[in-house]
């Protein structure tokens, strides 16, 4: 039997199924231009293995607690703005801007009431 034989069947692209496949160094595709590798076999893909159940409770939890904190941090630098401006608008607006802040931040009455100092205009 030739060195071709049964045992070594002549290689064949996996991409485009051409007998046409060079073997210099590597092989590669005549046909289509695909370079195969230093061995000649198709590409295997491999299937992730799905996460665990405590993995994904980790994650959500996660979530959560990154949802909290953005909107912590968000709160924090929307006090500031309205601060700034109840200082240059007056006592009106800035009782209209705490409202407000507390309609969007969907704070409760007695944690919103402590932000009331911070936008209270001080005459003086």
């Amino acid at each position: 039997m030739t060195r071709r034989g049964a045992a070594f069947p002549w290689p064949r692209c996996p991409y485009c199924h051409s007998a046409n496949v060079v073997a210099v160094g590597e092989y590669a595709c005549r046909e289509c231009g695909t370079a195969i590798g230093p061995v000649l076999m198709p590409p295997a893909t491999k299937e992730a293995p799905p996460p665990p159940p405590k993995y994904r409770l980790t994650m959500a939890a996660l979530e959560q607690v990154d949802k909290r904190s953005v909107r912590w941090r968000y709160s924090e630098v929307v006090k500031m703005h309205l601060g700034k401006a109840a200082e240059v608008l007056g006592a009106e607006v800035a009782a209209v801007a705490l409202d407000i802040f507390k309609r969007l931040a969907g704070l409760p009455g007695e944690v919103a009431e402590g932000y009331r100092g911070r936008f209270s205009v001080h005459s003086g």
